[in-house]
């Protein structure tokens, strides 16, 4: 699941994580927190800390949407 396109965006184009990836798979949750990371690193390096502290949050969030996924996938 691939968010930012463009990961040099302002806080005005901020884009939030879905409100439940209970549905998503380990592969598409392991994506999003990728592009996530590349994102808020990018945006920490243009200065940008107010936007990479908010997607702080959504890595956080898939992160632990992602630990359930892989108990999900041994059941």
């Amino acid at each position: 699941m691939i968010i930012y396109q463009n990961t040099e965006n302002e806080l005005f184009d901020y884009i939030p994580v879905p409100a439940s990836l209970r549905n998503e798979t380990v592969e598409s949750l392991t994506e999003l927190i990728e592009n996530l990371e590349e994102a808020q690193c990018n945006f920490w390096i243009n200065g940008n800390d107010l936007y990479a502290g908010v997607i702080g949050c959504d890595i956080q969030k898939a992160k632990n949407y992602l630990r359930f996924a892989k108990r999900r996938k041994k059941a």
